[in-house]
């Protein structure tokens, strides 16, 4: 479970560093981007990929 954690977060953290417009025109994207702005869009999908990525690395090292 945890490699795939990993390395679900990494494409998220990519996805949101390159911005395809496969995910950031999807509905769920979008409806996030409507809410917060693209900045804040962005920075919400970090933190996202990015505490999940902490708590997968975490589990891992148990």
């Amino acid at each position: 479970m945890c490699p795939a954690t990993i390395v679900f977060c990494l494409f998220i953290i990519l996805l949101t560093c390159l911005k395809p417009k496969f995910f950031w025109e999807s509905n769920e994207v979008r409806s996030m981007r409507y809410r917060l702005g693209d900045r804040g869009a962005s920075i919400f999908y970090y933190a996202i990929g990015g505490g999940a990525l902490a708590i997968g690395l975490i589990v891992l090292g148990r």
